[in-house]
């Protein structure tokens, strides 16, 4: 059975992307023109060759091949156009030309109103404020649709709806993957049908991203972006590798190799199979290079077995969350998160019932301190040692089996005693809940978290008053991982006097 993997291209980016594969050296081989409708082929006709990896590795062992053997692989673009609309068929790998072109909402859009929700074959999803990056979930029989906290839907494949419109089972991300046993030339029929579906209401609504059109927020989230990367580890909002906490973070794959170079500029004097935000501020550092001034300039090549090098924008392999938004940057593009996102991290962040304390005065070693002759053991920057291995900073203060994890400041700075309470947490459990504190075992059964609010600070009833989506995801991630781990969650809140 056929299978048609449709991109939606804005018409205004219908003339950029045929100039863009043309550019590729493809060739309109064929054009048909059928009542408002316009069907146009392109080809890869002679496609280059590509270097192959593992022939440098294995060449004596060739014998007399020559020339050393490339891969020749073909790809081809079926666009569907008329005045109101465009389509294109992706064929082999022109994916990767579609994409920057099409609109990136449109798969889940159409899921929305198409996909049988009792039905779901596998998702992936992109997780926002937590330990986890990407999750990718298959199901063996289908399944009702869920999502967690700081979950939002990049790809879903499930059952249809209807069979006979849409196929059995289609798949739904940038693109819309349908099995239909029609031929090419219906298809401007079936692109008829789906903008007519995405005029109706959804069924359902998915956690998800949305496209930011405004050049001008555009541009102010590039300034938080660089100022992200540009400041040093201590001050900025991120951690890399294993942790992301607002973080920046490259998402590309090790099995490739990368240069960073500018436009007309610079280039790395070598390649690695390695991005990290190190080796790009030290690119940047050795040769002069002003990001704020820079950031559409910068390059980095890639290279891999099966296809010649290319080249992406930095912005296309960052992965970002701006600080105090609700904004993130997805594959190079500002994106915002949906209404249904944002109801379903407030109805989750506030199911945390905050006990409120008295409020307190001074900073967070003295409030450590006073408490200390209130019952209290003051553990702050007792650094315990577990199993001769394990170095942590294990509370701040400890009560009737229960470890308080205190931090003072705005919503922002919470992100780093949450992350602190989890890591010990984490080992902890491996621990048999015991940690040693003043010199004996203690028993923890509660894990708090304490957070001491500026006075200045608005007055909350709930968690979801606090300004800070990223907190809001990882309070919900905690309090998930804490009763996993067999504690219970508390979180006190008070606010500091002038």
């Amino acid at each position: 059975m056929p299978k048609y993997n449709l991109y939606r291209v804005p018409l205004e980016n219908k003339d950029g992307l045929v100039d863009k594969l043309l550019a590729a050296d493809m060739e309109k081989v064929s054009s048909i023109t059928d009542g408002a409708w316009n069907l146009d082929f392109f080809l890869s006709r002679k496609p280059k060759g590509t270097k192959i990896g593992w022939v440098d590795i294995f060449i004596k062992h060739l014998g007399d091949v020559a020339p050393a053997p490339e891969n020749l692989i073909h790809f081809g673009t079926f666009l569907i156009f008329n005045e109101s609309v465009c389509y294109a068929v992706s064929l082999g790998k022109t994916h990767f030309y579609l994409r920057p072109y099409c609109d990136t909402d449109f798969g889940l859009q159409l899921a929305e109103r198409i996909v049988d929700q009792g039905n779901l074959k596998t998702k992936h999803s992109k997780m926002f404020g937590g330990k986890k990056n990407k999750v990718i979930t298959t199901y063996q029989k289908g399944a009702a649709i869920d999502y967690g906290s700081g979950e939002s839907m990049h790809f879903l494949r499930a059952k249809t709806i209807d069979a006979d419109a849409w196929g059995k089972v289609a798949s739904f991300g940038h693109s819309v993957l349908l099995n239909l046993e029609i031929e090419p030339d219906d298809l401007p029929e079936l692109v008829e049908r789906i903008e007519e579906t995405l005029l109706k209401e959804p069924v359902l609504r998915l956690p998800k991203v949305m496209r930011i059109r405004d050049e001008a927020t555009q541009k102010d989230l590039d300034k938080k972006l660089i100022d992200a990367i540009l400041k040093p580890a201590e001050d900025a909002d991120l951690t890399e590798n294993d942790v992301s906490l607002s973080g920046v973070e490259f998402i590309f794959s090790e099995q490739f190799e990368y240069t960073f170079y500018m436009k007309k500029g610079a280039r790395d004097s070598s390649s690695s199979h390695e991005l990290s935000l190190d080796r790009l501020r030290s690119f940047l550092s050795g040769n002069g290079i002003d990001l704020r001034t820079s950031l559409e300039d910068l390059r980095i090549e890639v290279k891999g077995d099966y296809r010649k090098p290319w080249s992406v924008g930095l912005k296309d392999v960052l992965d970002f969350i701006a600080p105090e938004s609700k904004r993130c940057l997805i594959d190079g593009k500002w994106h915002e998160f949906n209404q249904s996102y944002l109801d379903y991290l407030q109805e989750k962040v506030d199911e945390i019932a905050p006990v409120f304390q008295s409020d307190v005065t001074g900073d967070e070693p003295t409030f450590n301190v006073a408490m200390s002759t209130e019952g209290y053991v003051n553990c702050d920057r007792d650094l315990t040692v577990l199993d001769k291995k394990y170095r942590i900073e294990a509370a701040d203060l400890l009560k009737d089996e229960t470890l308080f994890f205190v931090k003072f400041g705005d919503p922002r700075k919470m992100n780093y005693v949450v992350d602190q309470s989890v890591a010990a947490m984490r080992i902890l459990k491996q621990h048999k809940k015991k940690l040693k504190i003043a010199g004996s075992d203690q028993k923890v059964k509660k894990i708090c978290l304490w957070f001491v609010l500026d006075d200045r600070a608005k007055r909350i009833e709930r968690l979801s008053e606090l300004n800070s989506l990223i907190l809001h995801m990882k309070l919900v991630d905690w309090k998930r991982e804490v009763h996993d781990a067999g504690f219970e969650p508390m979180l006190h809140i008070s606010w500091r006097k002038s």
